[in-house]
């Protein structure tokens, strides 16, 4: 037999002694009557020559109150809600499954808190709609923390999200009529001022904030229907990760400066700092990179999102 093919059977040989039969280096010396060097590197050869291929993997599956506890070190938050979902689901059963335990969870969590803040997105509205209705009534008040965008996008219509949450909780809510983003200058009458600096009043005086996450831009078709495509165009050249509150952020969780002639009617994110409680409301792939910088920059302190999208954000802070 050729000398080189000897060696490839060796290899193979001490491969299998050390990877499958679980011996030690040693013990296979002195099996092969070579030296402890010698199968050092006929087991470094080997996986070079594609003998032994090793497959690093996470678990098929993490005990999701491990992972909460992981995801609640890592990220520095007061607490997580894992959804379960399949590794394969559909982002509509990604938002149905986060909503539904968001609806379980949040009415317990808002007991004790007056007055709630509440933002948009696909997971907020949805969240509002399975929410179930409660028999007593409380007196909490629901405010939007921005203003409404488009005409289609019941999403978008932060004062439907209100209602559904002041009729299920049986709660009060403050609606105000005012788009999201408007350009620069546009004059407000007497009756919208008046009304814009009460709901900043409210919101001096907040217990807690629901807020959503949103995709980097260029992922999907910008959110906002009010802006040109020039005010899309620069927030993407910003390289914006994602945003919360239609405010935008790099991935060391910095705010990106206001787009000159346009102003928000949104609830300052920096100031997201202070609410006691704000939960984030939010999964998938796409905004794991927004949901790591948003948790370190304290965007929000209280994540819940599935399982498939816990284990992705897990991955990444280790990586």
């Amino acid at each position: 037999m050729p000398r080189n093919r000897t060696d490839m059977m060796q290899m193979y040989r001490i491969a299998k002694m050390y990877y499958t039969d679980g011996l030690t280096q040693e013990q296979i010396a002195a099996s092969e009557s070579i030296s402890r060097s010698q199968i050092s590197r006929l087991l470094t050869q080997a996986r070079s020559r594609g003998i032994v291929e090793i497959t690093v993997r996470m678990p098929e599956r993490i005990s999701l109150n491990e992972l909460r506890s992981d995801l609640i070190r890592e990220l520095k938050l007061k607490d997580v809600v894992i959804a379960p979902l399949q590794e394969n689901a559909s982002e509509e059963d990604a938002i149905e499954a986060i909503a539904t335990a968001a609806a379980g969870f949040l009415p317990r969590e808002l007991k004790s808190c007056r007055t709630v803040g509440v933002g948009w997105g696909r997971t907020v509205y949805r969240m509002s709609c399975v929410l179930s209705y409660r028999a007593v009534e409380s007196e909490k008040l629901f405010v939007p923390l921005i203003g409404v965008s488009g005409t289609d996008n019941p999403a978008l219509q932060v004062n439907a999200i209100l209602d559904r949450l002041g009729e299920r909780l049986r709660a009060q809510t403050y609606f105000v009529n005012a788009p999201a983003i408007r350009e620069s200058g546009a004059v407000l009458s007497e009756l919208e001022r008046k009304r814009m600096q009460q709901l900043h009043r409210y919101w001096e005086d907040l217990d807690a904030a629901i807020i959503g996450m949103g995709a980097p831009p260029g992922t999907k078709r910008f959110f906002v229907s009010e802006v040109p495509a020039r005010f899309a165009n620069r927030v993407k050249s910003e390289k914006a990760i994602g945003d919360v509150l239609s405010q935008f952020y790099r991935a060391d969780g910095s705010l990106i400066p206001e787009i000159p002639g346009f102003e928000r009617n949104a609830f300052d994110a920096a100031a997201l700092r202070q609410v006691p409680k704000v939960f984030c409301l939010a999964g998938g792939a796409e905004k794991v990179p927004a949901l790591i910088a948003g948790s370190r920059a304290g965007y929000y302190n209280i994540l819940v999102t599935d399982s498939v999208t816990a284990e992705t954000i897990y991955e990444g802070i280790r990586s």
